[in-house]
């Protein structure tokens, strides 16, 4: 399986983006943009809680690509600072 653990930075929104990418082209029958990047099972995001709302935003278009995609987007909640 393979999984993305998507924090919303410049490197996991690039590499689920590429991925989104690779899974139109091969829904197209095209070739793939981004030949070493997999199309991802599943890109996984877990709010720890108190991120600014940049990251809210992002994650949120991060998720409509890939429900585009059709890729799992699955948000996992866990409070770390509430602990």
């Amino acid at each position: 399986m393979k999984i993305l653990s998507f924090g919303a930075g410049m490197q996991s929104t690039a590499l689920a983006l590429m991925s989104c990418e690779n899974a139109y082209a091969k829904a197209h029958e095209k070739i793939f943009p981004y030949p070493l990047v997999p199309i991802y099972d599943v890109v996984i995001f877990c709010d720890l809680g108190l991120e600014p709302h940049w990251v809210r935003e992002q994650a949120d278009f991060v998720r409509r690509a890939c429900e585009t995609a059709e890729i799992r987007y699955q948000e996992l909640d866990a409070p770390l600072y509430q602990d």
